[in-house]
């Protein structure tokens, strides 16, 4: 290898120069365009910086070589990826799988013209983005706002001002990434976190990636697990049987997942799949957290796994279980404790004309098997029922709780204190997980007390393989909370704490009721 110029990799240098670097200005070559990096400059822990072609210069080239700012935002990150442990302490090599989602890289894995996501999504298509204005203290209506495509969002953006919450729904596209990336200054790491996964090529022989707490103290990761009922009535499959199929079943979903195919903008991402009992399974999805100080105001970037409903992937075993093995299948909601004011005030909330999916409802009647409506409302004189104003549940016996997030998170918050103490604008959120990992070990304490209970006989090793089987899990949920606790009990971390002081009186900050309900 030659040690000025680099390798070459499927056709592109990859970078293996410490200085006098020309990888960019080869890639920006083959991807037509011209900007060069600087590694000269120690900030962003070594990220190339872009020097654009300035319009002084022969204008024919400039017009060929001008990038917009989205290529621009994915161009820094390719040429950043490319830098290798083998020549430099501070490598590019875990951005590889974001950088090529991105489609900076001519050697992509996601090659479908039908799965690229390339194009902004239009009106028609399922919010990918939800905006929150916490600066209005009006109606819902008003502080939510769904964002279809870009520039519906741009606009809305530009209009703002004061504190927001922006939600990123489920599955995303290049272009939106890379658009929202560029305009927000989104960091690469907090896309990268949770955008890739140890399952994809070459970060799970690495074996390391640091924990949020010491590289990045404006980032949090959370973890929701939601259980399922089932049953095997339809087919009569035996549990190790079930077991074997339903792991087959995920891997496969994994495989496509991480390469893209089959999902579509905002589709719902499941991270892990459990079979615990002829009766019950759970999912676990992900929450990545960012909060990004900007002109004087924050903005709380929220990405979560949960968009479409289930039902609509195109894979996975809790299909394969709706479709052939069970009878009913469902996931269990995640009840939340309310105080009488909560009540009250949830109570005369109207539903807004749409699912918490970024998904018209159906009218009723429609279908009668997609959308079950409370036999209530008018009477036959006309006169309106009471009760009428009660949502019909969603369309499918496989939504979660975890959907209504982005359109349901300050139903039930303090407004005032949200819109100023960023971390308390997660209140609801801390809520969800501490209910959800309620549920999940009040289940694993109900199995372990049923193995107990059972007559061993000749399967006593089963027994015994099982309770270990469920002491793995629930170990690897006792790291979590403990992770969470320690979030809450920083308060998010230094940047948290100081963009709430800065904006708060000290008698609205010294005790923020963020975690009265943990």
């Amino acid at each position: 290898m030659n040690p000025t110029t680099g390798a070459t990799e499927n056709g592109l240098r990859t970078c293996s120069c410490v200085n006098n670097c020309q990888c960019s200005t080869e890639a920006a070559r083959l991807r037509g365009s011209s900007f060069t990096s600087s590694h000269n400059q120690p900030s962003n822990f070594g990220l190339p910086t872009l020097s654009v072609r300035s319009d002084t210069e022969d204008n024919d080239q400039s017009q060929t070589f001008r990038r917009e700012p989205h290529e621009k935002y994915a161009d820094i990150l390719f040429t950043f990826s490319r830098r290798q442990s083998a020549q430099t302490l501070f490598s590019g090599e875990n951005y590889q799988v974001l950088s090529d989602f991105l489609g900076t890289s001519s050697d992509q894995a996601w090659l479908d013209d039908s799965l690229s996501n390339g194009g902004i999504p239009d009106d028609d298509s399922s919010s990918f983005v939800v905006l929150h204005d916490l600066k209005i203290s009006r109606s819902q209506r008003q502080r939510i706002h769904d964002c279809t495509s870009f520039s519906k969002f741009q606009d809305t953006w530009d209009e703002l001002q004061g504190n927001r919450v922006l939600f990123l729904r489920g599955y995303p596209s290049r272009e939106w990434l890379c658009r929202l990336g560029a305009k927000l200054d989104l960091d690469y790491d907090f896309l990268n976190r949770h955008f890739s996964n140890p399952d994809h090529r070459n970060l799970a022989e690495n074996y390391c990636y640091p924990p949020l707490p010491l590289t990045c103290s404006n980032t949090i990761q959370l973890t929701i697990t939601s259980v399922g009922v089932w049953d095997n009535y339809q087919s009569g499959i035996g549990l190790a049987d079930a077991r074997k199929s339903f792991e087959k079943e995920m891997k496969a979903y994994t495989m496509d997942m991480n390469r893209g195919r089959g999902l579509k903008t905002c589709d719902s991402v499941v991270r892990d799949f459990y079979l615990h009992d002829l009766k019950h399974f759970s999912i676990e999805q992900t929450l990545t957290i960012n909060l990004i100080p900007r002109d004087g105001f924050w903005t709380i970037a929220i990405w979560t796994d949960s968009g479409e409903p289930l039902n609509k992937s195109k894979r996975g075993p809790w299909l394969e279980i709706e479709k052939v093995h069970s009878s009913t299948c469902r996931i269990l909601p995640l009840p939340l404790h309310h105080h009488n004011h909560h009540v009250k005030t949830l109570r005369s909330t109207r539903a807004r004309d749409r699912s918490t999916n970024g998904l018209r409802m159906p009218s009723i009647g429609s279908d009668p098997n997609s959308l079950r409506v409370p036999s209530i409302g008018k009477d036959p004189n006309g006169s309106k029922h009471p009760h009428e104003d009660i949502p019909p549940t969603l369309p499918t016996a496989l939504a979660q709780t975890l959907s209504f997030l982005p359109y349901e998170i300050y139903n039930s918050t303090d407004h005032t204190i949200a819109r100023k103490i960023p971390f308390y604008a997660l209140h609801n959120i801390f809520r969800l997980v501490a209910a959800s990992e309620h549920q999940f070990l009040n289940l694993m304490e109900q199995k372990i007390q049923d193995v107990g209970r059972s007559d061993h006989g000749e399967d006593h090793r089963d027994s015994i393989s099982e309770i270990f089987a469920m002491k793995k899990v629930v170990d690897t949920h006792k790291t979590r909370l403990r992770e969470s606790l320690e979030v809450t009990e920083a308060r998010g971390g230094p940047v948290w704490r100081d963009l709430a002081t800065s904006a708060t009186p000290a008698a609205e900050t010294s005790d923020p009721p963020s975690t009265q309900d943990l």
